[in-house]
């Protein structure tokens, strides 16, 4: 199994500032997307809550400490998304990813 991290942080290694990402660069958006589309995408809940709009077409894994908060806040982000925009909220990352490594198939 083959995980890639994605990774964006300014030149003090922020990753964040008053939960938004501190720049706004189309082709990093873009390059992301690129990416992404497809595929699973491991979100913490704080960056879901700061979108502001689905990852479409991306299965999303919402990890929080906080489940029934992190429920009720993405059955309403998610409510309009299409059939290939899905998601699960988990609490715990190493499950996650025995479960992930467990049922990939080498494709």
């Amino acid at each position: 199994m083959t995980i890639n991290l994605i990774v964006a942080c300014d030149n003090q290694n922020g990753i964040a500032k008053n939960l938004q990402i501190p720049w706004k660069l189309k082709p990093d958006l873009q390059r992301f997307k690129k990416l992404t589309i497809n595929n699973t995408c491991l979100v913490g809940a704080l960056t879901q809550n700061s979108l502001l709009s689905p990852l479409k077409d991306r299965h999303c894994i919402i990890l929080t400490k906080d489940i029934s908060r992190a429920k009720f806040q993405a059955v309403e982000f998610y409510r309009a998304c299409s059939e290939d925009t899905t998601y699960e909220i988990r609490n715990d990352l190493e499950n996650v990813l025995s479960e992930y490594a467990s049922s990939y198939d080498g494709t």
